[in-house]
């Protein structure tokens, strides 16, 4: 389902994609991703950066409704699973930082001799 995201935030609050999601479960249900409002740009799933702070305002909010029964160690294998993909979504952007650093901010498409042609 697709709901407003005035259903877990007030008007201009700024909260984390986190916060919503523990708020979303307090009515039963997940939240999964979120889209701006009135737009046909793709849903974001999963989306990366959950713990930033952000104005829900203008977007509306991906979610899964139903009542589901879960054990102790469900709850505690889905809260590891999430935490091992932050956990490599930052390695992930440490080491596209460190590359971009390495290369002096040129990607691969942009470094000297790169890309189709190169040199020669």
């Amino acid at each position: 389902a697709v709901v407003a995201s005035t259903r877990y935030a007030h008007e201009g609050e700024q909260i984390s994609f986190w916060a919503l999601a523990q708020r979303a479960q307090s009515f039963g249900e997940l939240l999964v991703g979120y889209q701006m409002r009135n737009s046909i740009d793709k849903t974001v799933l999963n989306p990366p950066y959950k713990n930033k702070p952000f104005v829900w305002d203008r977007y509306d909010l991906a979610i899964i409704r139903g009542e589901v029964k879960v054990s102790r160690a469900s709850v505690d294998t889905v809260r590891n699973t999430v935490h091992g993909f932050v956990t490599l979504e930052q390695r992930t952007a440490i080491k596209d930082r460190s590359r971009d650093n390495a290369m002096g901010g040129f990607g691969v498409e942009g470094s000297i001799g790169g890309g189709a042609g190169g040199q020669g």
